[in-house]
């Protein structure tokens, strides 16, 4: 009988003990979010980023940059060309959130922008271009899991509605040889699977 009593009490310390980490899981006001890796899609445009949240009554207002750089150079006998994108999606707006012990579920909306160059360029200094600049807006939806008071992991997806403007443009040896502008109003889902850990300070 005293070891059930004591198994008992046991049981009953420890979901008391849970139960008041739960409830103090999410006092802190402040997040820092690292990563944004597509873990579905390593082939994602916004590979890696970084987020800042703050914490205003039972929602937060958040800040956050998509970011990917690349640059390829190709050689043949002939000829080398080089290929050079840089792509940034800033993001700001509020989520609401809906707590339930460690879980979190959070959505709203983000005011989105893009801004994204190409360039290829040859030998014989031939090259095309194109720039684009864009702004919308972002419903988004995520779930996150507390590990402890300070860290926790997330997902969301959200769907982006964007207008932009690109500027198109060709030539050589310095000489502009063609510049084109094209508008567009575009949605575009993003991947699922995108991912971040984040800091709760």
């Amino acid at each position: 009988m005293r070891t059930l009593t004591i198994i008992l009490l046991g049981i009953f310390s420890f979901q008391f003990a849970n139960a008041q980490d739960s409830l103090n899981l999410m006092n802190k006001k402040n997040e820092i979010n690292i990563g944004y890796l597509n873990v579905i899609s390593l082939s994602s445009t916004d590979n890696f980023g970084i987020g800042y949240k703050y914490k205003i009554g039972d929602g937060a207002l958040r800040f956050r940059i998509g970011l990917n750089f690349f640059n390829q150079d190709n050689k043949t006998q002939s000829d080398i060309s080089t290929f050079k994108t840089k792509h940034f999606t800033p993001k700001i707006g509020y989520e609401f959130k809906l707590n339930y012990k460690r879980s979190v579920v959070f959505y709203g909306i983000d005011l989105c922008a893009s801004y994204s160059a190409n360039e290829y360029k040859y030998t014989n200094n031939y090259y095309t271009s194109n720039t684009g600049k864009g702004i919308g807006l972002s419903p988004f939806i995520g779930f996150k899991y507390f590990i402890n008071k300070n860290i926790s992991l997330s997902t969301e997806t959200s769907f982006d509605f964007l207008y932009t403007e690109t500027i198109i443009e060709s030539g050589g040896n310095g000489v502009s040889l063609s510049k084109n502008k094209e508008k567009t109003m575009l949605g575009h889902l993003s991947p699922l699977g995108i991912f971040s850990i984040n800091f709760h300070f």
